[in-house]
């Protein structure tokens, strides 16, 4: 059996690859090497053939971009009828990917195909960019631009990887199914503090201070974007989901906690 992976050697895909692989599934990787996701032709000859299959799209600066490649691979999945697809809104909140990926799901389902919705929302991987760990070590505090008593769904790259891989290979998978452990920041910081065995304290950051931390990352108009994304989460009450809706409930995949996750990544303490 095939399994086509978008993005296989990257952080979301990369791992759902590394796991059907030790499963002892086959893998066929689909990177813009093989096929542009505008590109009907390749992306029919890429999806041809597989049993299964785990989206997710990139972040662009182009707003249209998303709805093009809904259409080229909705025309691809329905020739090839793969068993089952798993698609990643890749976390965050409302923006024109999950509008595209909502309404790729959905037709894929009215033409035959099963689809997953995978919905994390935000990434414990981006806890770890330097300027972020760069304070921790010198200050022992956990900076991030989410309110402290704001409740936020946690996941990592590997937790999603878990419930995508029980999704493509188990009959009947679930239409929609939410990642991630929800808490606090000040929560947060104590799976840091326990991890590393001495005090964190959890600090926001305003949106325009994280912009400026990865402009030198990301470059001005990527760390602009992102910084207009937690303005829009600040506005909310909170980030998470009822736990009937969760990915323990309905695949069986529990979260790592933080401490776990920084000891399965190798982290120093």
């Amino acid at each position: 059996m095939t399994y086509l992976v978008h993005g296989a050697t990257g952080a979301q895909g990369g791992p759902v690859a590394a796991l059907l692989t030790a499963n002892g599934h086959d893998v066929r990787p689909l990177t813009r090497a093989v096929a542009e996701l505008d590109d009907v032709s390749a992306l029919t000859s890429a999806y041809a053939g597989v049993e299964a299959a785990f989206i997710h799209f990139p972040i662009t600066p182009d707003p249209a971009a998303p709805g093009r490649w809904a259409k080229a691979l909705a025309t691809a999945v329905l020739a090839a009828k793969p068993r089952q697809v798993v698609i990643s809104t890749s976390g965050g909140v409302g923006d024109d990917r999950l509008a595209a990926i909502s309404g790729l799901a959905a037709g894929l389902r009215a033409g035959g195909v099963p689809a997953t919705l995978l919905a994390p929302r935000l990434f414990r991987e981006n806890l770890l960019l330097p300027p972020i760990q760069d304070r921790l070590r010198a200050e022992d505090t956990l900076s991030y631009p989410v309110r402290a008593d704001q409740p936020i769904a946690w996941v990592s790259h590997l937790d999603v990887a878990e419930a995508a891989v029980t999704a493509l290979t188990r009959a009947n998978a679930p239409e929609e199914v939410h990642l991630g452990e929800t808490l606090t920041g000040p929560e947060l910081a104590a799976g840091f503090a326990a991890h590393h065995g001495r005090p964190v304290r959890y600090q926001q950051l305003t949106p325009a201070e994280f912009q400026v931390l990865l402009a030198p990352l990301l470059g001005a108009a990527a760390a602009a974007g992102i910084a207009a994304s937690y303005r829009d989460i600040a506005a909310l009450p909170h980030l998470s989901f009822p736990a009937e809706q969760g990915g323990q409930a309905l695949l069986g995949a529990e979260p790592r906690g933080t401490a776990a996750w920084l000891a399965e990544l190798g982290i120093p303490a």
